[in-house]
């Protein structure tokens, strides 16, 4: 039985690429998008994205980035091509993006994961504070630059000693699309964690455009709000909306009806931007009526809005992945006109709320307060109590009142620094602990660890950790006593920047047992049987054998007596003893 608690001492502040959750100021307006998209074409994407989601996606991005951008986008298998120049957004720029997504194949023999990304990230030397610089990968395969599996190795080896840090140190986000089972996790959760960015594992490449559009509302520092279904609600504050809506199987675009106006479709736009992709309509409304629109039309449950607008919910930034015993803090403030409100007076009318939906799908409302500091007058703020379960949390923070709402969506994957295994031995009451690095957050081979149990009556014991096949460290726990047994676990490990960190983990909880005694032998009943009539038959014999040696002891001495002289019988009248008178 494995209990987890949260951690002693938080993970965080001892890994330099994964911060804790902290309040931040809302990402500069002034940074211009620089993204870099990158597409697997390897043989493998056959299976995995047979009806060529890949391409949806880059349609998406035609239509979706603003004006004044920079984006490219390249493929890779052998080589790295790029299929849409890297260059500032414009009509020009969304046609040649629309024509690239034809070029997106699942053809190619290898996959160059080291030269794509060299390829990609060109003129991302160094940091630039006016760009946020953003490279999307979509993926379903292991790093193949060679039939050789030496020369993998080496080129896994450049492109993490040599590439990573360079990415890093230029501000470059890594955010990956994983598609099934074969990829190199380990290899590119690091990439991403070391980057900031994010590592989405997908079953289904019908997943693809919605989670990278997710990835850029989050890059983009847009205001993602909620699903919509049958409809939503623009309020007067509002200048732009943006409607992401999938159809799914529906071959036809539903109708968008405005409150006080003639529908708007894909075929009567009436001056608005729509675009038909596969499987996705896009569409773009300035100045749209205030009031309830509806959707004429079955759309799946990841349509999105977007808004636009002169009042803002700006939120601190995250991280994309955390331990589970981090401190959890989510800060909100209000802007309009680009000028944060303050006044208690306005703010008073505000409800802050956060909605947090855990692994299990679990849902939880929970009011903001206030921020008691006066430097941070008009900050809304969450402390959240709870340990965080390892898995992907999903938080949407809104303000509303009764004539608006604003929410940003975020998401966060919660994942321990360690692996943790406790599996019963070969005999009750021995349990085998068992601890392993994960190459994402630190070095495999720069791991040690201590271990104090506690047993159920407070006694204390520390056994030695091992190593033990695989890159475990295992150390075998004893237990004499019914109860629970208590571990507490030391780590002391390399960062990949050769730092030592040192953190506890969450206590380790394993139900200890009383032994049985040796069980008595037990003879088979034959042999019993067998026994027991042996033991019978020695003892008649000895029985008759005492007999018949006191009938003869009797006899002998029968005749010993028969065979004395008579005067001996006559002596005891002491006539003719020889004694005179």
């Amino acid at each position: 039985m494995l209990k987890l608690i949260p951690m002693r001492r938080p993970f965080c502040p001892y890994l330099l690429l994964l911060a804790c959750l902290a309040v931040a100021p809302a990402r500069a307006e002034t940074q211009v998008l620089d993204l870099r998209l990158v597409f697997d074409v390897s043989q493998s994407m056959a299976q995995q994205d047979p009806g060529n989601q890949r391409g949806a996606l880059l349609q998406l991005f035609a239509g979706l980035l603003p004006d004044g951008a920079r984006a490219g986008a390249w493929t890779y298998g052998r080589y790295a091509e790029m299929i849409v120049d890297w260059g500032k957004v414009d009509p020009n720029w969304r046609k040649r993006a629309g024509e690239g997504a034809a070029r997106i194949h699942a053809n190619a023999e290898l996959s160059h994961l080291e030269t794509a990304l060299t390829r990609a990230s060109v003129g991302w030397s160094k940091a630039d504070a006016g760009s946020r610089r953003v490279l999307l990968l979509v993926t379903d395969s292991r790093l193949a630059a060679s039939r050789n599996p030496e020369r993998n190795e080496e080129s896994r080896a450049r492109l993490l000693k040599s590439q990573l840090p360079q990415l890093a140190r230029a501000g470059a986000e890594l955010h990956v699309l994983a598609l099934g089972d074969e990829v190199d996790e380990s290899l590119l959760r690091r990439l991403a964690v070391a980057t900031g960015g994010s590592y989405r594992a997908l079953d289904d490449a019908a997943r693809l455009v919605p989670e990278a559009f997710a990835v850029y509302a989050g890059a983009a520092g847009i205001e993602f709000g909620s699903p919509i279904a049958g409809g939503f609600d623009v309020d007067e504050a509002v200048d732009r909306i943006t409607l992401l809506l999938y159809r799914g199987e529906q071959s036809s675009s539903p109708l968008l009806i405005p409150p006080d106006s003639a529908a708007i479709s894909a075929d009567k736009t009436r001056g608005h931007s729509w675009l038909a992709g596969d499987g996705f309509d896009l569409v773009s409304i300035a100045r749209p009526d205030a009031g309830s629109w509806r959707i004429n039309g079955t759309v799946g449950a990841d349509s999105r809005l977007l808004v636009q607008s002169r009042l803002n919910l700006a939120i601190g930034e995250l991280p994309a992945f955390v331990a589970p015993g981090d401190d959890l803090v989510l800060s909100a403030r209000l802007f309009k006109n680009g000028k944060q409100i303050r006044k208690n007076s306005y703010l008073r009318f505000v409800d802050f709320e956060v909605t947090h939906v855990d692994p299990e799908g679990r849902r939880e409302v929970i009011e903001m307060e206030h921020h008691p500091e006066r430097q941070f007058k008009g900050q809304y703020r969450h402390l959240n109590p709870v340990r965080l379960a390892e898995g992907r949390h999903y938080f949407e923070i809104s303000a509303s009142t009764r004539r608006y709402r604003r929410s940003r969506q975020v998401e966060l994957e919660v994942r321990a620094p360690v692996e943790v295994e406790v599996a019963q031995a070969e005999a009750p009451g021995i349990f085998n602990l068992k601890l392993r690095a994960r190459e994402a957050f630190l070095r495999a081979d720069g791991m040690s660890a201590e271990v104090l149990v506690r047993a159920p009556d407070g006694s204390r014991e520390r056994p030695v950790f091992e190593s033990a096949l695989g890159g475990w460290l295992q150390a075998r726990v004893k237990t004499g006593q019914q109860g629970l047994y208590r571990a507490m676990v030391t780590i002391s490990a390399l960062s990949h920047d050769e730092r030592i960190v040192e953190f506890e983990l969450d206590e380790v909880s394993m139900l200890g047992v009383v032994a049985p005694p040796p069980a008595a032998t037990v003879e088979p009943a034959g042999a019993r049987e067998e026994s027991d009539g042996l033991n019978r038959r020695t003892l008649g014999f000895i029985v008759l054998g005492v007999n018949l040696a006191l009938i003869l002891a009797a006899i002998v001495g029968w005749l010993l007596l028969r065979r004395r002289p008579q005067a001996d019988d006559f002596a005891i009248d002491g006539d003719d003893l020889g004694v005179e008178p």
